[in-house]
């Protein structure tokens, strides 16, 4: 959100999208992310009377990872309290005279 320089407070106006496309072979994957490339960029938007401003987050904007690479979302761990995966260590500071 823009805070004070954004008129609107409802609904954002500000979103962001990003397409991760995972395919074997990789060209493929590449294929169908450069096809999708313009299409997310140029196919209007309804109640849109005009074009969005955009940026990429990658330049080139088709970005290939190669067969090692691999997005993972969504881990979920059940703990019994917030702070069980990390390790905590206290130690009392010296005292200074």
């Amino acid at each position: 959100m823009l805070g004070k320089l954004d008129p609107a407070s409802r609904p954002p106006r500000e979103i962001g999208v990003m397409l991760l496309v995972r395919a074997a072979p990789q060209g493929l994957a590449t294929a169908v992310a450069k096809v999708a490339n313009p299409l997310m960029l140029h196919l209007p938007t309804p109640d849109m009377a005009y074009l969005p401003s955009l940026a990429f987050a990658t330049s080139p904007a088709e970005t290939e990872r190669g067969p090692v690479y691999e997005f993972v979302l969504n881990h979920v761990v059940d703990t019994r309290s917030p702070t069980e995966m990390f390790r905590i260590e206290h130690r009392k500071a010296p005292a200074h005279d």
